[in-house]
């Protein structure tokens, strides 16, 4: 079965958070997007709050990052970003598919903690 990876990087605007991560095949396992694991779209992120309650959710999706009018399969397809949250403790975590296998996280998600105008 195919393995698969994903992970999540943050931004912050003043009096709100943003987080922006890329979910990607991970072929050969060691959970790192190496040269040639392009992103996968259509898998949903959720974001969970320090409760364990579902905040908000995101679909992977291309987006062109660099405004080029196309899209790089290894950096920008399967890219989700989610605006306007308030700042404090998430859990990002993604929607398992049949026949894909978790490779990164090995946790259920990634905790990250988000300051207003951290960057």
């Amino acid at each position: 079965a195919p393995v698969s990876c994903d992970s999540a990087a943050t931004y912050s605007a003043p009096g709100k958070v943003t987080i922006r991560g890329q979910k990607f095949q991970d072929t050969n396992g060691n959970g790192v997007q190496d040269p040639g694991e392009d992103g996968l779209n259509g898998w949903t992120i959720e974001v969970y709050d320090s409760n364990n309650d579902l905040v908000t959710t995101a679909t992977t999706a291309d987006n062109d990052l660099d405004l080029g009018g196309t899209i790089d399969a290894h950096t920008e397809r399967g890219t989700f970003v989610i605006d306007d949250l308030d700042p404090g403790d998430y859990v990002i975590r993604e929607v398992q598919q049949n026949q894909w296998k978790k490779t990164a996280p090995t946790s259920d998600g990634f905790s990250i903690f988000l300051n207003e105008g951290e960057a």
